[in-house]
């Protein structure tokens, strides 16, 4: 419902800012779980969106790395 509207990076950029407020701050665990797998496995957060800076998996990303020392590749 919230992509439908999407149009420029600034209405990205919102949506996500949105995302971090809600869906990361309420599911710390989920972003522990990636994060405990990413020190021993490889971990691929995949999307339909080519872009990065479009796809909610850079959030994700980005919250990792503030945790972990992790090297993030968008591929």
């Amino acid at each position: 419902e919230k992509r439908k509207d999407l149009l420029t990076l600034k209405d990205y950029e919102k949506l996500f800012e949105d995302y971090q407020k809600t869906t990361i701050k309420d599911n710390p665990e989920l972003l522990d779980n990636i994060a405990e797998l990413s020190r021993s496995h490889r971990v691929a957060l995949m999307c339909f969106e080519a872009d990065v800076n479009m796809c909610h998996r850079g959030v994700i990303a980005r919250n990792i790395t503030q945790k972990e020392n992790v090297e993030v590749l968008n591929i």
